[in-house]
């Protein structure tokens, strides 16, 4: 499907009014410092997020849900027929969210909408074990994780299946779409995901045996290196050349010599840079991905600060917990 930079001429217009709203560094400072609920609700609804009554996790959570919705609604119009696969990318992970809860916790665990299947639909679907369903490889994976919960319960077990069938399924969609910033995003999250999974296994001595069950293929960083890793005493910052700062950090903290937090910040850093060279393309596709991943990282954002206000943690504590984008 070859795509036409010019069919996002509109979109790219919408999406660059869009971007000014969005928290830079100094809005985000301006959030952390407010000196009072009512001074930070204002910054809030000056960015979007006009729902809220009173400053709570509870209002902060509806008022997030439907800024989402929003978001989807408006890069749905602009990603219609063949162009609705680059959308679908983001909603599987959605899709893969819900299995997880609905496997390891029933219908009581928190559900997002705005995946491919309805929740109300996967949920019916779960209860009547009727996966055949479900798009894609998603049913097999549900399946299998289900089954596998049930003979080991081990829900890590579960999750590992999940997750890599779940990368599996955004590589191939990526694929598809023709797009090769989407692509190019895609094979750095699971570099990022293969990057932390590498680093959480050496810091509890798994083997090459764990690593293959746990790594997903499609990323720049060949998976045959990254096997072997354990074995051949490659150092993880010669395996992933694309991710240098959030390597070197992660063999500092395989080795118990290093920040495990600094760490992941670093890699998130990495996808959220990403994201933000798409400013710097005119028009085409690119530029609405882009803006979906800002926000998709401004939401955790507000997450983490206003979840640091309500538990009473000060403002210079919450700024070092962000990512570069924010802090």
């Amino acid at each position: 499907m070859p795509i036409k930079d010019t069919d996002f001429l509109t979109a790219t217009m919408v999406v660059r009014a869009l971007e000014r709203t969005l928290f830079n560094k100094e809005r985000t400072a301006r959030l952390c410092e407010a000196r009072s609920d009512d001074e930070a609700l204002r910054l809030l609804a000056e960015c979007g997020y006009g729902t809220m009554q009173a400053l709570t996790a509870e209002g902060l959570e509806e008022a997030l849900k439907m800024s989402r919705a929003g978001l989807y609604e408006m890069l749905s119009k602009h990603l219609q027929g063949d162009y609705a696969v680059m959308l679908d990318v983001f909603r599987v992970l959605t899709d893969y969210h819900n299995v997880k809860a609905l496997i390891k916790g029933g219908e009581n665990q928190q559900l997002l909408d705005l995946g491919r299947v309805p929740v109300k639909e996967l949920i019916v679907q779960h209860n009547e074990y009727a996966f055949a369903r479900l798009p894609g490889a998603l049913g097999d994976a549900a399946r299998g994780a289900r089954e596998t919960l049930a003979r080991t319960e081990d829900p890590q077990a579960a999750d590992f299946q999940l997750d890599t069938s779940c990368l599996r399924e955004m590589l191939a969609l990526a694929e598809k779409s023709d797009s090769g910033f989407l692509l190019g995003y895609v094979r750095l999250y699971i570099d990022v995901y293969n990057l932390r999974s590498l680093v959480r296994a050496q810091r509890i001595g798994k083997g090459a045996d764990f690593l293959r069950l746990i790594l997903a293929p499609g990323g720049n960083a060949p998976l045959s290196r990254l096997a072997a890793a354990q074995q051949s005493g490659t150092p993880i910052e010669e395996l992933f050349s694309s991710l240098a700062q959030a390597a070197e950090a992660g063999s500092l903290a395989a080795r118990g010599e290093g920040s495990l937090t600094e760490f992941e910040k670093l890699c998130d850093n990495a996808l959220i840079t990403y994201a933000r060279a798409a400013r710097k393309i005119a028009f085409g596709e690119a530029p609405l991905i882009g803006y979906l991943l800002e926000r998709e990282a401004e939401m955790t954002m507000l997450r983490t600060v206003i979840g640091g206000r309500l538990g009473g943690v000060p403002a210079e504590q919450i700024k070092e917990r962000l990512r570069a984008a924010y802090g």
